[in-house]
């Protein structure tokens, strides 16, 4: 039986990163199909979805190489969405269930977050 070359840390992150890849590549299909749409009946332009698809690609590459820079990308913009969220429902006073489900976004939105600062030194 053969071992494996990474930790279970490491295996997850390479996991993290093809999911961002997989994801990466469905907004790139959308990317196209709206380019197409435009082109053929004058659709929105929706052009903000290539750069998501080539800023997620790059963060999925640099996961599947287990480096801190892309570890960074993935939790930072995450995290600061989630703290948007979270000030904008307060501060529009919605009902309390709105609140809530604010709250419950930005905590699963700071995961990634918790994830890297726990496992910081496994990172390249």
């Amino acid at each position: 039986m053969q071992e494996s070359q990474f930790t279970p840390d490491e295996y997850t992150f390479r996991v993290v990163g093809q999911l961002v890849l997989v994801a990466a590549a469905v907004v790139l299909i959308f990317f196209v199909a709206n380019l197409r749409a435009q082109f053929y009946y004058g659709a929105l332009n929706l052009s903000g979805l290539g750069y998501i698809a080539g800023y997620g690609i790059i963060v999925g590459y640099g996961l599947m190489q287990i480096k801190k820079w892309a570890a960074v990308l993935l939790a930072a913009p995450l995290l600061i969405f989630g703290c948007f969220i979270a000030t904008k429902a307060v501060i529009a006073q919605p009902t309390l269930w709105t609140i809530f489900l604010a709250f419950f976004w930005a905590a699963l939105l700071s995961l990634p977050s918790a994830l890297i600062v726990r496992r910081w030194r496994i990172l390249r």
